[in-house]
């Protein structure tokens, strides 16, 4: 009914991917890595300047397994994971 009024259908009709913020994050953090980035180039670009700085040497490698996990799921859709989103 709405659309025969307007012409056009409320946003409320088209909910937001859940997964879209984390799968821009990804697909920045592999298009950095295919431009010869380095992981912790990666890392401040995803999560800033500051925060790597202060936290990439941690013993506990939190920031680096976070940079080497989007890079594993950034290839992982690039080798044909994206097909799960086309079903």
């Amino acid at each position: 009914m709405e659309l025969c009024r307007s012409g056009r259908l409320r946003i409320k009709y088209f909910p937001a991917e859940p997964r879209g913020k984390r799968l821009a994050v990804v697909l920045r953090a592999l298009d950095l890595a295919l431009d010869g980035a380095s992981h912790r180039h990666i890392g401040e670009a995803i999560y800033g300047i500051e925060r790597t700085d202060r936290d990439w040497s941690d013993p506990g490698d939190y920031l680096r397994d976070g940079v080497r996990r989007l890079l594993v799921r950034g290839r992982a859709l690039m080798t044909g994971g994206y097909r799960q989103f086309l079903k």
